[in-house]
């Protein structure tokens, strides 16, 4: 019995090599395939605040002008993989507030007090260093306030 599998398994191996032998000349260069292969990377964004206010210190002179200007006021650093950029989302606390003006790299937008959303068209890796014009509603009392602004990105 065992010389017989041994056989057969002899045979067997001796067919495939002759199978193989013929059929890779017999088909050698004369078949061509095509295979298409595709990706999708997948984009990632982080963020990390460097630097944020804590507080928000308005003055008697602040409320007469009916505004106050806060420079440097969040410094953030946005890394990203996406080729649509992001968007900084602002959010608000409630505060005497009845808008506000975000200043980023010399470009200015204004922000209702509900919040807002602000494109960014860079990829990569990038700083940014924020100031506000907070506008001030009629009632303000002059004192210090809690930071009004909540800063996040959001993917595009």
């Amino acid at each position: 019995m065992k010389r017989l599998v041994y056989i057969v398994l002899v045979l067997m191996t001796m067919a495939g090599l002759v199978m193989g032998s013929v059929m890779g000349r017999a088909f050698a260069g004369e078949n061509t395939a095509m295979i298409g292969v595709s990706a999708r990377v997948l984009s990632y964004m982080t963020k990390s605040v460097i630097n944020r206010a804590e507080t928000l210190s308005i003055s008697l002179e602040d409320i007469e002008k009916g505004y106050i200007d806060v420079k440097n006021a969040t410094a953030i650093a946005v890394k990203t993989n996406s080729r649509e950029g992001y968007m900084l989302s602002f959010g608000t606390i409630n505060g005497p507030f009845t808008g506000m003006t975000v200043f980023d790299s010399g470009r200015s937008t204004v922000v209702s007090i509900g919040g807002g959303l602000v494109y960014n068209p860079t990829d990569g890796r990038t700083e940014k260093l924020l100031s506000y014009r907070f506008y001030l509603s009629k009632d303000t009392a002059h004192g210090s306030y809690a930071w009004p602004v909540m800063v996040d990105v959001v993917a595009n």
